[in-house]
């Protein structure tokens, strides 16, 4: 029993429940709005989906959910008999029965004019128009009907051409022959009046197509065409008129704007639709009435038709819109040309630090180079004292000669009579004497000048000869004995000699240095020059000392790298960059016997003398001078 009852508890809570989501359900349903909006004009024209489009957005926005928007195309224009009208109504009835259309809205006054002939099939709905000139059938739907109305008024349209075109004399207004088109021409003869008697106001009603197309071909300067036709077939018209007018057509309707006419004062569609959808809102959601609103014209003109009639868009009212007029670059190519202005100034700033390392490169390597060249004479004053020796016997022998000469030459003059033969001879010894000791101080001296390195053809056997002689001392008191093997017939070198002195003088006191171990029998030094087959010429150091260690040898031509318990470490480095600043190499190897041999390298001929800046190892400048 207690289970039956269970069960028949369980059972009356679950109807209970499908009774409650059914009225929800039907509550949520209910609480829906939907709008109908007719429009009395067939499918794909641009007022109907201008107007359509503003519409739903408006709508879409301000009432989002539980909102169903319906769109019907009558083709009343089309089709205006009274038996279509009551086609469409049964249509309308049949598609719409037991749905509760909240709000109709009319779309032009075709539409206007069947909802008030039908009004019947609404009879609970709120009705509105959009998009519609005042006509009498709007009285008929409801005396406070809301809607949107438009204002057609060529007076704009016509102030506009007349600022594009002060000069004109003669406007020619061209309009169809329907009812609705009469009741237009009071109108617009009405509102025209303002420009009269300035300017003469000429009216082609009804022309058939090829009269209307011939005669506009005719007219000329000082006339423009405002047309204001209805009825498609004046529709059809509009492109043709304007491509056989002899002068501009202006029009007021949205759509013709791109259809060769150069333009008009018109209310858009989209904003028509706006108005409209606003207007709806107020209505579903205050239940207001009586609402209308005439949207604002706004100035609309084809930039391709103001070029074709040399038009001034200077003279275009503040606030006009241009269309189809071509994207500038900005516009057309934006990201582009912003990646291009992006790239030209990233480039602009690297340039900018390239120059600024640049400049900053240049002093760093002018101070470097000077760093050098200090260097380089230090080197050289530094080796002429370690032949302080050499170099006082090199002048002290031609001085003591002068000496005891001149005391010889004292002597025979004293004798009488004088021997002034034998003193003449004395005087050609004093003379040869003291010119040798003159040219060992000039040797000294070009070896102490800081200068910059003159390239010229150089004798490579005749350097390698006084290179001997200022350290002939030294290879005396050294014991070392001096082989040479000098090519014959060895062409020029370009070549400082005086850099080139201090390379192969370094390389001799090197050698020398070398064989202080060696027995005094055992110090031999070699010096040979040779021709290569690249346009070199070569002259090599060869002593007989212990070689070159290999902890040193790939390091050997780097600053402060020596084994000289005493060495600077920089005299290999120097001459490196003295020979490399040549444009020559200098090298280094182990004989297979014993001791080492230095080669240095150097370019054959030249006949221009040069300026060697001396630089890095791995930056080397020549600078020819005239």
């Amino acid at each position: 029993m207690r289970s039956l009852d269970r069960g028949h508890l369980y059972q009356a809570c679950c109807v209970l429940a499908v009774l409650f989501i059914l009225m929800v359900r039907s509550v949520v349903a209910d609480d829906s709005r939907r709008v109908l909006i007719l429009y009395g004009y067939e499918s794909g024209r641009n007022d109907t989906i201008g107007i359509d489009a503003g519409i739903r957005r408006v709508l879409r926005s301000e009432m989002p959910d539980q909102l169903e928007i319906y769109s019907e195309y009558l083709d009343l224009q089309r089709f205006p008999e009274t038996a279509q009208f009551d086609r469409e109504a049964v249509y309308l009835h049949d598609k719409f029965a037991g749905r509760q259309i909240d709000l109709v809205i009319a779309g032009g006054s075709p539409a206007i004019r069947f909802l008030a002939q039908h009004r019947s099939l609404f009879p609970k709905s709120r009705l509105m128009f959009s998009g519609a000139t005042e006509s009498p059938y709007i009285g008929l739907l409801d005396p406070k009907v809301s809607g949107v109305t438009n204002k057609l008024d060529p007076v704009p349209t016509a102030t506009l051409a007349l600022r594009l075109q002060p000069d004109t004399k003669r406007i020619v207004v061209v309009m169809g022959n329907t009812p609705t088109d009469k009741d237009w021409q009071v109108r617009a003869r009405k509102d025209l009046a303002v420009f009269t008697p300035r300017i003469n106001i000429e009216y082609w009603i009804g022309l058939s197509t090829s009269d209307l197309l011939r005669k506009a071909a005719e007219l000329r300067q000082g006339t423009i065409v405002l047309y204001l036709g209805f009825g498609d077939s004046f529709n059809a018209l509009v492109r043709q008129l304007a491509l056989a007018a002899g002068v501009p057509v202006y029009a007021e309707f949205e759509d013709y704007t791109g259809l060769g006419i150069v333009g008009g004062s018109t209310s858009t569609y989209d904003e028509i639709g706006r108005d409209a959808g606003e207007i709806a809102v107020q209505i579903l959601t205050r239940h207001a009435s009586g609402i209308r609103v005439t949207p604002t014209s706004t100035d609309i003109v084809d930039w391709r038709q103001l070029q074709r009639w040399g038009l001034d868009e200077a003279n275009l009212p503040p606030g006009t819109t241009v269309r189809f007029r071509p994207p500038s670059l900005w516009e057309e190519h934006k990201w582009a040309v912003m990646g291009a202005v992006a790239a030209l100034a990233l480039q602009a700033i690297l340039i900018a630090a390239l120059i600024v390392q640049a400049r900053r490169r240049q002093r760093a390597q002018a101070v470097l180079e000077l760093q050098q060249q200090e260097l380089a004479h230090l080197g050289r004053v530094s080796l002429l004292g370690e032949l302080s020796g050499a170099i006082g016997h090199e002048i002290n022998n031609p001085l003591t000669a002068i000496l005891s000469n001149a005391q010889a030459g004292k002597r025979f003059l004293e004798r009488d009579p004088p021997d002034t033969g034998q003193a003449g001879e004395i005087f050609d010894d004093i003379a040869a004497d003291s010119k040798r000791a003159g040219n060992v101080i000039q040797r000294l001296r070009a070896l102490f000048k800081k200068a910059d390195a003159q390239l010229e053809p150089v004798d490579l056997n005749g350097i390698v000869a006084e290179v001997l002689q200022l350290a002939d001392r030294r290879l005396l008191e050294d014991n070392v004995s001096v082989t040479t093997k000098l090519a014959s017939d060895l062409p020029t070198v370009r070549a400082d000699s005086v850099q080139l002195k201090q390379v192969l003088l370094n390389l001799v006191v090197n050698a020398c240095d070398a064989m202080t171990e060696n027995k005094p029998g055992d110090r031999s030094l070699t010096i040979a020059t040779s021709c290569e087959d690249k346009g070199f010429a070569q002259v090599s150091v060869s002593d007989r000392g212990s070689g070159i260690a290999a902890y040193v040898k790939e390091r050997l031509f780097q600053p402060f790298v020596t084994t000289k318990s005493t060495g600077t470490g920089l005299g290999l480095s120097i001459c490196r960059s003295i020979i490399e600043a040549h444009g020559g190499r200098l090298s280094a190897s182990n004989n297979p016997d014993s001791g080492a041999t230095f080669s240095v390298a150097l370019p054959i001929g030249g006949h221009r003398s040069q300026t060697v800046t001396l630089r890095s190892e791995a930056d080397v400048r020549i600078q020819t001078s005239s």
